[in-house]
C-alpha cells in the first residue's frame, strides 16, 4: 500500500525541492552473538583487534556492542545498550560486521527530517544499497563461515546468532542517515573462556581462510549455520563435504604426491606412477575420492574422521532412499564438526 504525501508529512517528514541534493555513501553493521567463548577475565581491554575482510569490510569483537562500533565507526552503535541488550536478548561478546559502500548515491529533494547531529529520510533511495546487497549475498557467507571454522574446536561449536542489522548512510558533512531493519534470534549455549591474544589469532585465521574461499565453497556451509530445521542441516552439510571432495580431488598432482606419500622404487618409477594416475582415473564415486583426499592432501584428517565420514554417507543415502530417519536422531553435530574440520584443512 502506497502511503500518502499527508501521512508521511503527519510522521514529520518536509518535502525538499528536487534541487537540493544531499550526497551520501551507504554502510551496513551486522552484529553477532558470538556463543562458545568468552573473553578471560584477566584480558583488561575485552575487545580484539580489528581485521580486514576484503577492501571494503571489518571486523572486530568486544564484550560491548558500543566498544565494539567504535573501533570501528568511531561511535556508539546503541543510543542505550542496556535497553538494546535486553530487546535483542544479547549475549556478550558481540562480534561487529561493518562493510562501506564504494559508491555515493544522490537524494535529490525527498522527505526528510533534518537533526542536529543526523537526518532521517523516508523511502529516499529506493535504487540505493546495492553493493551492501550484493556483499550481503555473496561475501558475508564466507566471511560467517571462516569466522565459524577457526573459532570452533573439535569438542566445542561456535555459533554465530544473527543479533542486528543497521543501513545508514554518511553525508560529507558526517551526519549519519538512518536506515534501519531488525531482526533477532537467541539460543542455549555453553561458553568456553579465551584471551585477546587467542581471539586476535581465531581472527586472524579466519581472515586467511576468507581470502581463500569461493561463494560455491561457503554457501552450504552457511546455509547450514542458519538453518533451524535438522534434516535440512544435515543435508547441507553433506552437499558441502562432497562438492569440496570432488573439488579438492580434481586438485591431486599425483607426479609429486604419489613419488612422496607411496616411495615408488626407482627402478619402476615411470610404470609406478602411471599405476596410480591409472588408480586415480578409476576413483569415481565420493568414498574413493575422499579417501584419496584423506591420504594425499589433508593432513588434519584422521582414521576416526574417514570412519565418520563413511558412517555419514551411510545416513545420507538412506535419506536419498526414502528410508524413514528420525530427524532427532540425525548426527548434525558430527557432520558439522567434519565439515568445519575439512575446510579448517585449507
Amino acid at each position: 500500500m502506497q502511503v500518502s504525501s499527508y501521512a508521511i508529512e503527519k510522521m514529520g517528514f518536509s518535502k525538499y525541492p528536487d534541487d537540493n541534493e544531499l550526497p551520501v555513501k551507504f554502510a551496513v553493521q551486522r552484529v553477532y552473538s558470538l556463543q562458545g567463548i568468552n573473553f578471560e577475565k584477566e584480558s583488561e581491554l575485552l575487545k580484539s583487534a580489528v581485521f580486514q575482510f576484503g577492501k571494503q569490510c571489518k571486523v572486530v569483537i568486544a564484550d560491548s556492542v558500543n566498544k565494539a562500533a567504535n573501533e570501528i565507526c568511531g561511535e556508539d552503535y546503541a543510543e542505550n545498550e542496556e535497553e538494546w541488550v535486553k530487546e535483542k536478548k544479547g549475549r556478550p561478546p558481540y562480534l561487529l560486521v561493518c562493510f562501506e559502500e564504494n559508491e555515493e548515491h544522490i537524494l535529490k529533494g525527498g522527505y526528510r527530517q533534518e537533526k542536529e547531529d543526523h537526518i532521517l529520510t523516508y523511502d529516499g533511495f529506493k535504487d540505493g544499497k546495492k553493493e551492501i546487497k550484493k556483499w550481503e549475498l555473496e561475501e558475508l557467507p564466507s566471511i560467517i563461515t571462516s569466522l565459524t571454522v577457526h573459532f570452533s574446536e573439535p569438542d566445542l561449536h561456535i555459533k554465530l546468532v544473527s543479533l542486528d542489522r543497521s543501513v545508514y548512510g554518511k553525508t560529507k558533512d558526517d551526519k549519519t542517515l538512518f536506515d534501519l531493519k531488525m531482526t533477532g534470534s537467541m539460543s542455549a549455549f555453553v561458553s568456553r573462556p579465551k584471551s585477546t591474544e587467542e581471539i586476535n589469532s581465531s581472527l586472524r585465521k579466519s581472515t586467511n581462510l576468507y581470502s581463500s574461499l569461493d561463494q560455491k565453497t561457503s554457501r552450504h556451509i552457511f546455509m547450514a549455520l542458519e538453518e533451524p530445521d535438522r534434516l535440512k542441516q544435515f543435508l547441507y552439510y553433506f552437499l558441502f563435504i562432497e562438492r569440496f571432495t570432488h573439488s579438492q580431488f580434481k586438485k591431486i598432482d599425483y607426479d609429486n604426491y604419489a613419488k612422496n606419500m607411496f616411495n615408488i622404487p626407482a627402478r619402476i618409477k615411470n610404470v609406478g606412477m602411471e599405476f596410480f594416475k591409472e588408480r586415480q582415473l578409476d576413483a569415481k564415486n565420493l568414498s574413493q575420492r575422499f579417501q584419496w583426499c584423506s591420504l594425499l592432501l589433508w593432513n588434519e584428517i584422521d582414521d576416526s574422521d574417514v570412519t565418520s565420514f563413511k558412517e555419514l554417507k551411510k545416513t545420507r543415502d538412506l535419506i536419498s532412499h526414502g528410508e524413514n530417519v528420525i530427524e532427532s536422531t540425525l548426527p548434525v553435530e558430527e557432520i558439522r564438526r567434519l565439515a568445519l574440520k575439512l575446510l579448517g584443512s585449507i
